[in-house]
């Protein structure tokens, strides 16, 4: 008679969820850095347009005002891009919420496992050392009366 978890399909289900908020959590994860690397490449290319336009020295001023107009569409991107992480840091942080309760309740069902198994060696202990006791009873007793059969 083998050990056998009484709620076993319960803890499969919770694995199973808890792998799902996994890859939900790394999907997020992902996109955030995807998201930041993004910006950071806005940011580099808004840095080095303004240098470039810092190191012309005469321009005509159709040329400066497709500068400022192309600067401000980089500022903008920037904030917009900006909005698109702060979502993503959301989403991110809801998953690793997610996450974090699947693997507890994950854990409190192998906890539970882990009692039961315990529960279950005391009782097979408890046996064995019953039936030991009963087989000592028993052969005390056929010694018994044997010697009494034999006028010991």
């Amino acid at each position: 008679m083998g050990f056998q978890y009484s709620l076993e399909s319960v803890l499969q289900y919770k694995k199973k969820v808890e792998d799902n908020k996994k890859e939900k959590f790394i999907h997020a994860n992902n996109q955030f850095s995807d998201e930041s690397s993004v910006l950071e490449s806005i940011c580099e290319h808004y840095n080095e347009t303004l240098e470039q336009l810092s190191s012309k020295e005469a321009f005509l001023i159709l040329e400066q005002k497709n500068y400022m107009a192309y600067i401000t569409n980089l500022h903008q991107k920037m904030e917009r891009q900006k909005i698109r992480i702060s979502d993503c840091r959301r989403k991110r942080d809801m998953a690793r919420m997610e996450l974090e309760n699947a693997q507890k309740d994950r854990k409190i069902m192998e906890n539970l496992e882990e009692k039961e198994l315990n529960r279950f060696k005391e009782d097979m202990k408890q046996r064995e050392e019953k039936e030991l006791n009963e087989m000592a009873s028993i052969s005390f007793i056929r010694r018994k009366s044997e010697e009494s059969k034999n006028g010991v």
